[in-house]
């Protein structure tokens, strides 16, 4: 039994927006004008367009090389089993956590009208009763039945989805801009930028405007259930952002206009009204109208839970891809009839369900996992430019110019992104990328089967730049860091470390002969991609 190539371009088009419209729109607004003011207009823009570069990097390799679980493949033919492990298990644990997040940002949302399922804390952050803990419980279960029933069950009803999550927001904002326009807004409590580039960086990260951007790789965790994956993953990728930018920038827009000045007298630091907690509901109800009210409440069902729904789905591949490089239990590779991995399904529900009982409040759980998400997804600007040195012959139906360039830039970003979740954030996300090598050396040492090589040796510029990432966080300037790098060159630093870092990781890589043995085992997988003659040679 193997995985069917069963989604066609348009479904994959759908699961990469479905993914990104989930809480962002419905609580990341909020969040992104307390910490940017109406600049929070520029965050949607700039985050958008830096994830952008970031998947264009994502649209050669997964094109090349259309597998379930890309994220664990990649650099597993690149770097081998060392460097693949640490990333992908930090990308399985932001994944892990991604579905209960919507979850309780879709029982945060109705919580404004069913108090039952919410609670909140003298800090302000909001959390689950213990009766939203049932219900976000029981649609984790949901998510997993319809997961196992089959890839082509699941694309189908979430065209549906996607259909409403994007006419909802649009009623939305076309209602917003016509009923409650208070230009005022944008330049008074401060001006449009109270917080200059300081806030508009942070809200990147901690108001989940990459959060939202960064739905775009679920689409690449398909790529081994695609059907003619060299069009339709380039234009999922690429596609599904551009039409996700445009939506949130007109809602962050009409969002800000439709604040009532009552909420604004503290500045924006401080921003709050009645209902703040579902922040458009509380905006329609102040506006009284009602019937608008309903159709938030519809939104913050649909928009969360698709976007939970096609994580579940992805998360699955992950567990499936990291069990195929060799570290992970065997069980994980069992398909279903449908050629589903049920197995992992089973597995992530039950860590799903561990994962609700400790959650912290939304804002403070989306920083971590962007924290693990551009970390564990900055190897793959690395993998794509080793890869063109390792297998140049390799058929590549989308062949990215300036690659280099731009692999390099995708890695910068994604470092400076990472710098901007802050300490507070960054030394929890190491801590548990330590639990995981240690995690894998149990593994190991209890197996009595074969073991693949770790390729250690070509891991070692993983601890430099852990530890300077790490040093950068603590003595910077976000998120409970010391404060000592000057504002403004602190960036620097952090953008001229990357660049020495990216060109000792590519030089770190697999041979040539050993990353085509690697890629060759799986030609059976992408026969269409593989022609070593399809190319001659490129010299960047």
């Amino acid at each position: 039994m193997k995985m069917q190539r069963v989604i066609n371009k348009v479904s994959l088009l759908f699961v990469s927006i479905s993914a990104m419209i989930g809480a962002g729109y419905l609580v990341g607004m909020f969040y992104a004008a307390k910490l940017a003011g109406p600049a929070a207009i520029f965050s949607w823009v700039l985050g958008g367009l830096m994830v952008i570069i970031v998947s264009l990097t994502f649209s050669e390799l997964s094109s090349m090389l259309p597998l379930a679980g890309g994220i664990a493949r990649f650099p597993q033919f690149s770097h081998g089993a060392l460097v693949s492990y640490v990333m992908t298990w930090l990308a399985w644990i932001a994944y892990a956590l991604i579905t209960p997040t919507e979850v309780q940002t879709l029982l945060q949302y109705i919580g404004s009208h069913f108090p039952q399922v919410i609670h909140q804390a003298a800090s302000g952050d909001v959390g689950l009763s213990p009766i939203g803990y049932v219900v976000a419980a029981l649609l984790l279960i949901i998510m997993s039945t319809v997961n196992i029933y089959g890839i082509r069950l699941v694309t189908k009803f979430n065209d549906i989805l996607v259909v409403l999550k994007l006419l909802l927001p649009l009623i939305v904002i076309v209602t917003l801009l016509f009923v409650a326009f208070h230009g005022e807004n944008f330049t008074a409590h401060g001006g449009f930028a109270p917080y200059g580039m300081k806030g508009i960086f942070t809200s990147l990260p901690m108001a989940g405007v990459i959060f939202a951007f960064f739905g775009f790789r679920l689409s690449v965790e398909l790529g081994g259930e695609v059907k003619n994956p060299q069009v339709a993953l380039p234009l999922a990728l690429i596609g599904s952002l551009v039409i996700c930018i445009v939506l949130y920038v007109l809602l962050q827009y009409v969002f800000i206009a439709a604040i009532p000045a009552g909420a604004l007298t503290q500045g924006w630091a401080h921003l709050t009204f009645s209902g703040d907690s579902g922040p458009f509901v509380g905006i329609a109800a102040g506006l009284g109208l009602t019937w608008l009210i309903a159709v938030l409440y519809l939104a913050a069902v649909v928009s969360p839970f698709g976007s939970a729904l096609m994580v579940v789905t992805t998360t699955a591949r992950v567990n499936y891809a990291m069990s195929k490089n060799g570290y992970a239990p065997q069980a994980m590779l069992k398909l279903n009839q449908r050629g589903v991995p049920y197995i992992a399904i089973i597995v992530n529900l039950i860590v799903g369900l561990i994962l609700l009982a400790p959650l912290p409040g939304w804002q403070q759980l989306v920083g971590f996992v962007i924290a693990a998400l551009v970390v564990s997804h900055s190897i793959v600007p690395i993998a794509l430019v080793s890869l063109r040195k390792q297998v140049p012959n390799m058929h590549r139906p989308f062949r990215l110019p300036a690659a280099t360039l731009i692999a390099l830039l995708a890695f910068i970003i994604l470092n400076l992104i990472g710098y901007w979740t802050g300490w507070h954030t960054i030394w929890k996300m190491y801590v548990i990328g330590l639990v995981g090598v240690v995690l894998l050396i149990l593994y190991r040492f209890t197996q009595s089967r074969p073991k693949p090589p770790l390729h250690a040796k070509h891991a070692w510029w993983l601890l430099p730049y852990f530890i300077g990432m790490a040093l950068f966080s603590y003595y910077g300037n976000f998120g409970g860091g010391k404060g000592e790098l000057p504002f403004g060159m602190d960036m620097v630093y952090v953008a001229i470390f990357s660049v020495v870092i990216f060109f000792i990781a590519t030089a770190q890589r697999l041979g040539p002969a050993e990353a085509e043995a690697q890629i060759e085992r799986e030609r059976h997988l992408f026969p269409e991609s593989y022609n070593k003659a399809a190319e001659e040679e490129e010299i960047f």
